[in-house]
């Protein structure tokens, strides 16, 4: 089922950088090329830009402030389109314009929020992102890059969660030797954020980029997880600690997916990934 283009899109049909930011233009390319990417909508920047303009104040560079409660128009159609995903849990993404600034690397930068349930849960998560492009740290961060505020806007990615057995991330190209004969794959077990944000040190493979053969992996202590359904990391138990959490067709399959990835972009990706039932 397709919407109009106006404060929500489907990512398939994610082209328009300005309008869905840099990770959901890409993870729309990624689908209309048939890589298996959770269903999902993007909350566009006009959404952003519109609600910039219910804000009291500005801060005085013209990026206005968020409101505290989203504009009625805004809020029915996000809670359309999460009724069109089906419901239930979903991951909430910042996707911001200036991700694909050359002289930017905005990863972590921007909040994301795992495991939201229903549409008010929803649409304070959505708030939060917008919000978030307002912080000191991003403030400082564009600064730095000699970025203008005014410049950046904020669209969010709505995504079906996947309960992930296992998750991690890839690097088509290892970013510890900087070679491109090699991918590096981080996994633990649980939803990846545990991985992405460092709080726990995951099995860490490296693969023959041609081949796919592993040429050396460390297994890691994995001493905790971070389960869907859950807000907080638990204990993993004491006999999968420092049990591989990939086996042998995973890790193919990885090599497989981030080999015609890479190849399709046409340059090295990092690439964030989930296991679950198998698939």
């Amino acid at each position: 089922m397709n919407r109009p283009v106006g404060f929500t899109q489907e990512l398939f049909d994610c082209r328009d950088k300005s309008l869905v930011g840099g990770k959901a233009a890409n993870l729309g390319r990624l689908v209309r090329a048939g890589f298996p990417v959770p269903v999902a909508f993007v909350v566009t920047t006009r959404a952003y830009r519109s609600a910039q303009t219910h804000a009291t104040g500005t801060n005085g560079n013209g990026n206005g402030t968020v409101p505290a409660v989203l504009p009625p128009d805004i809020a029915e159609e996000i809670r359309r389109a999460y009724a069109v995903l089906g419901g239930g849990p979903v991951a909430v993404r910042s996707s911001a314009t200036a991700e694909d600034m050359a002289a930017a690397s905005m990863a972590g930068q921007y909040e994301t929020f795992l495991d939201i349930h229903g549409e008010e849960s929803l649409l304070d998560a959505v708030r939060c992102c917008w919000a978030s492009l307002d912080s000191p740290r991003i403030r400082t961060y564009l600064k730095e890059h000699g970025i203008e505020q005014s410049r950046v806007a904020m669209a969010v990615l709505v995504q079906r969660l996947v309960s992930a057995d296992v998750a991690g991330v890839l690097f088509t190209a290892n970013p510890q030797t900087g070679g491109r004969r090699e991918m590096l794959v981080e996994a633990s077990w649980g939803l990846g954020e545990s991985v992405v944000s460092g709080r726990v040190q995951p099995d860490v493979l490296r693969l023959d980029r041609e081949t796919g053969r592993v040429l050396h992996a460390a297994i890691a202590d994995k001493r905790v997880y971070l389960p869907a359904g859950a807000h907080e990391e638990r204990p993993v138990e004491d006999s999968r600690r420092k049990l591989p959490c990939l086996r042998g067709p995973d890790v193919l399959r990885l090599w497989e997916l981030g080999k015609l990835a890479a190849d399709h972009f046409g340059s090295p990706q990092d690439i964030e990934w989930a296991l679950f039932d198998g698939e």
